[in-house]
């Protein structure tokens, strides 16, 4: 998987692309976000070996931790194209969500200090009317060159000064502005103005 840098690769098995969308990016959560769980197993384990009062046995209970993480980071990815942004996540089932460019409100990224240290952090979408954050990709690699692309990618999509095409032809909006001017002379009428 790459991360941080437009993909020239193919898309994921999982996702099936319209013909005329390409791949922009794809990732997915660190290697490393193993470790903490890797590291609570080790204390499952030793507490285990060293308490006399709980029985040994328990120590099976301390792969848990690290297979589950480790799963759970191989079994998610993220993907931004030039139609939207997807996410896949499940280990036993898949559950795939996306996000058409058009509903995006915001885009933004968090880095807490440790993210900050080793370059990684969470990229959050908003959309519109949403109450939360609808969509995030946790635990990505450089998150703004990620939060930047999908930006470039939002811009692109509604045209270069971010507005979008406007429905209808010239001469329908030429109708619309000559019947709001007539309102207008109309309520200026009415009112006395």
């Amino acid at each position: 998987m790459t991360t941080g840098a437009p993909s020239e690769g193919s898309a994921p098995p999982w996702l099936s692309l319209d013909p005329d969308e390409e791949l922009r990016w794809q990732g997915g959560p660190r290697i490393q976000t193993v470790i903490p769980g890797a590291v609570a197993g080790i204390v499952i384990v030793a507490l285990a070996v060293a308490v006399p009062q709980i029985p040994t046995w328990l120590a099976v209970f301390g792969v848990v931790p690290p297979v589950a993480t480790y799963l759970w980071v191989r079994n998610t990815d993220y993907v931004v194209t030039t139609g939207g942004l997807y996410r896949k996540s499940g280990i036993v089932s898949r559950r795939v969500t996306a996000i058409e460019y058009d509903s995006l409100q915001n885009v933004s990224y968090s880095q807490g200090v440790i993210g900050n240290l080793r370059g990684w952090g969470t990229v959050e979408f908003d959309t519109a009317g949403g109450e939360s954050k609808e969509m995030s990709f946790p635990r990505v690699d450089d998150p703004r060159s990620v939060q930047q692309l999908v930006e470039e990618e939002i811009a692109r999509h509604r045209g270069e000064g971010g507005d979008r095409d406007l429905p209808g032809t010239v001469e329908q909006w030429e109708a619309v502005l000559e019947e709001v001017r007539a309102l207008r002379v109309a309520l200026q009428g009415r009112t006395g103005e």
